[in-house]
């Protein structure tokens, strides 16, 4: 009975794999470029948003399979960014940017992780995989978006262009709009990175925006062309 259950729970991942990936596709679209215009609309839509990638995130790392400190360290920024947000929590500001930094980067580096094994797994390639491909890209941008606002909490001159650091929804939405021009290599340069870590990273997420989609999508044709087990190689 336990082996049978322990087969059930594997046959239940594998038909939940793809779908989440288009299902995380969707809200990460909403997310990197509805929540942003949200923030100054209506707040409220913009954070229920944000809350409920971060559910996806959790959900993803119990339908996909993960090791437990993986698993435990998901957990743990989930109860950190859960304390942020319902105030249950008080730390100073500067600590409390850090926090949420913190958190940010391990749901975006797991995510990253768990989409990466499954869009670059064996077998067929669906669309749902190719959606998940789009998905590591935008998971790119934004968890640049999480370093640089570490950068501004540091020192709020990093860049020039944003708004005051008093206004941390119009920051953060800025600096979204900032890490995806950069990822794309579009540079309208009317946000500048100053500090010299703000301008290594930008750097380092330029050079990721262009060599991410063509060796990415190239891995993907490479897997979708290569013979199945029992095939003729030749």
């Amino acid at each position: 009975m336990p082996q049978s259950n322990s087969e059930g729970l594997a046959r239940w991942r594998l038909k939940a794999q793809d779908p989440i990936l288009t299902v995380l596709a969707i809200v990460f679209a909403l997310e990197s470029f509805l929540n942003p215009a949200l923030q100054a609309a209506s707040p409220a839509v913009a954070d229920l948003f944000s809350n409920i990638l971060v559910l996806l995130v959790v959900a993803a790392v119990f339908v996909l399979p993960l090791g437990f400190i993986a698993v435990g360290a998901v957990l743990a920024a989930f109860v950190v960014s859960a304390g942020l947000s319902l105030g249950l929590v008080h730390p100073s500001p500067a600590v409390a940017a850090h926090l949420h930094a913190a958190s940010y980067f391990v749901f975006m580096g797991v995510l990253i992780f768990l989409v990466g094994k499954a869009v670059f797994a064996s077998g067929r390639i669906t669309y749902h995989r190719v959606l998940g491909a789009v998905v590591l890209y935008l998971a790119i941008g934004t968890i640049f978006v999480g370093a640089y606002e570490l950068v501004t909490s540091l020192d709020p001159g990093a860049f020039a262009g944003i708004p005051p650091e008093s206004d941390p929804r119009a920051v953060g939405a800025s600096l979204t709009y900032f890490s995806y021009v950069t990822l794309t290599s579009t540079g309208f340069g009317d946000i500048a990175p100053v500090h010299p870590a703000a301008r290594s990273l930008v750097n380092l997420e330029a050079v990721i925006g262009q060599v991410f989609p063509a060796t990415i999508f190239a891995r993907i044709v490479t897997l979708q062309l290569a013979p199945g087990p029992g095939q003729d190689r030749s």
